[in-house]
């Protein structure tokens, strides 16, 4: 079979790629998310290629990357995060894979680029080591138990029972909440207003610091939080007085809390402030538990499992920066910096 690989037109291949993206990768509310993900970005639109079955004279695959600025010690960099990465059940032997996944990286090679990053699966693992590239880093999930319900009835049947030894758990667990508050002048709060100024600030005072980011600026934090298309984000707002000091966003999923990303001035303090306004979300929701994902290096795992945490499952993080070595000491990315 014989393959070519073209830049997408992201308006003339519109419906190709929807349509290719709603078999092979199963999307959800394709067009809203495709006009946001791939046209609305706040740093440029979506690179998107197609991989043709010239045999069959049909799209046998997507890949993309969407754009992204990051922050290192005060510059700002040009750079994306890899996604959407799908083939035809028919293509999805290596060569084709290769093909594709190797346009996205000349993209890099070009200079356009100076920084990209990428979550992959076990498949596009495959893929990258047959393109010489292996993963410098691990992306952890953090999880801290609120209820303990599913894990009781999981073990006893018999429903009185289960019933009792659960409320005994969850009385635990509520024991731990007040154990973990910590006295301050922070305050932590559920947070509904405008995403404006004051969140750009803190953005602009914390880029000066060593280590690459992405570049957390109110016009980026509306776009990917405030305006998904498929999922409702809540920010957690830390503050000094009236100062912002850190802030969280999560969105409430199935059985947990999901925290999105967590950014700021950071320290014991007021990451317990936060992780105590989430734990009360959780509670008024009737979570099963918080969930966090973090680079496992990152000074924040270790603080957040001295606040009831325990690692999860871990997935692999590749990651290229230009002109210096990167590794995962020298980056920050949550779960949020996914690209969708």
């Amino acid at each position: 079979m014989t393959y070519s690989v073209r830049r997408a037109d992201l308006n003339r291949d519109r419906s190709l790629l929807l349509e290719t993206l709603d078999k092979h990768l199963g999307v959800q509310n394709g067009a809203a998310r495709f006009d946001w993900l791939y046209l609305q970005g706040v740093y440029g639109e979506a690179r998107a290629f197609l991989l043709d079955d010239e045999a069959q004279g049909a799209v046998a695959g997507v890949a993309a990357l969407f754009p992204r600025q990051f922050r290192d010690n005060g510059n700002t960099l040009s750079g994306c995060v890899f996604g959407d990465f799908c083939l035809a059940p028919a293509s999805r032997s290596l060569g084709p894979g290769l093909q594709l996944q190797r346009a996205c990286l000349e993209e890099l090679a070009n200079g356009s680029l100076e920084a990209a990053y990428d979550f992959p699966s076990a498949g596009m693992q495959a893929i990258y080591r047959r393109l010489g590239h292996t993963p410098q880093a691990e992306m952890v999930r953090l999880a801290r138990p609120l209820r303990v319900d599913r894990i009781v009835r999981e073990h006893v049947s018999f429903a009185p029972l289960s019933a009792a030894l659960a409320g005994i758990g969850n009385r635990v667990l509520q024991g731990k909440d007040v154990l973990a508050r910590k006295t301050s002048k922070l305050s932590a709060s559920m947070y509904d207003g405008e995403i404006g100024e004051e969140f750009a600030d803190l953005a602009n005072g914390l880029s000066a610091g060593p280590g690459l980011c992405v570049y957390r600026t109110a016009a980026y934090l509306r776009w990917r939080f405030c305006q998904h298309p498929c999922r409702r984000y809540r920010f957690i707002t830390c503050r000094r007085g009236e100062r912002l000091v850190a802030y969280l966003v999560f969105s409430a999923e199935a059985d947990q809390i999901r925290i999105a990303d967590i950014c700021g001035e950071v320290d014991a303090a007021s990451m317990a402030a936060l992780v105590s306004a989430a734990v009360k979300v959780g509670r008024t929701f009737k979570s099963e538990a918080l969930s966090v994902s973090l680079l496992k290096e990152h000074p924040w795992t270790e603080s957040l499992k001295d606040l009831g945490f325990y690692e999860r499952e871990s997935r692999p993080v590749l990651l290229w920066a230009t002109n210096r070595g990167a590794s995962e000491k020298q980056w920050f990315l949550t779960d949020g910096d996914r690209e969708s």
